[in-house]
């Protein structure tokens, strides 16, 4: 490893150590599971011995993932200045809390990828989007990112516009069943339930917009990628490895 890489790393390890003595410095938590009626002390007395294993234990993983994301990276690429802000120890937070609350390795790496990109100088302008980001994925299962993985490599090339008047056929609508929509459920292996219940979650998270409109026998429920979608799938592309890389 380089010297000058072996300081980004290092300068990231130093934030995420700064993040946890912040993030365990703080009572609250614990103070309200203690004032619940009967059951508080000894919740408490249980979710610090496990919580503390756990918590420890992810954090591990996700210095783990750090360092493997960090390796592909072109050193010469970093802001290395932003290293020292107080946004990037913000974000180092956002993804050790975000990765504290999943056993999802690969989603803890999605918190990793969108770190670690955000850290790149041709990035700078998507750093406002890798805080945005990190609270837009937080929330969403490993199903439902599976189902994101899916539509973005049907759609990754959809035009920034749709030129309706030069060809009034070529719409958001006719894109999306051209790129293979009515495949999707049996590509991601799901029943049709749980298939819809993660559209509605992407999109409202924002990943994804459904197309409205008065289409000749359309009934609605597809859905485009949107700008958002876009700028994750920006962030993270340094890693030259599908966008999402799960297993459920």
């Amino acid at each position: 490893m380089s010297l000058e890489k072996d300081k980004i790393l290092k300068a990231t390890e130093n934030a995420i150590e700064k993040a946890i003595k912040f993030h365990d410095s703080n009572p609250e938590i614990a103070n309200s599971i203690r004032q619940l009626p009967i059951i508080g002390f000894a919740l408490d007395a249980l979710i610090s011995g496990l919580g503390k294993e756990f918590h420890e234990k992810r954090v591990v993983q996700t210095v783990q993932l750090l360092r493997e994301e960090m390796s592909l990276i072109d050193e010469s690429k970093v802001d290395t200045q932003f290293l020292n802000s107080e946004q990037f120890f913000d974000l180092i937070v956002m993804v050790l809390e975000n990765s504290a609350k999943t056993r999802h390795r690969e989603k803890v790496r999605l918190n990793c990828s969108n770190l670690a990109g955000g850290i790149l100088i041709e990035n700078e302008e998507l750093r406002h989007s890798a805080e945005d980001l990190l609270i837009l994925i937080r929330d969403l299962s490993p199903i439902d990112l599976k189902v994101a993985k899916e539509i973005y490599k049907q759609q990754e090339n959809k035009p920034e516009k749709f030129d309706i008047e030069g060809n009034p056929n070529f719409n958001e609508l006719h894109f999306v069943d051209s790129s293979g929509w009515d495949k999707l459920p049996s590509l991601c292996k799901l029943e049709n339930g749980d298939f819809r219940l993660a559209l509605t979650k992407l999109s409202n998270a924002g990943l994804i917009k459904e197309i409205v409109g008065i289409y000749s026998s359309y009934l609605g429920g597809k859905y485009i990628i949107t700008s958002t979608f876009q700028r994750l799938a920006k962030i993270i592309s340094y890693s030259k490895e599908p966008i999402f890389n799960y297993i459920v």
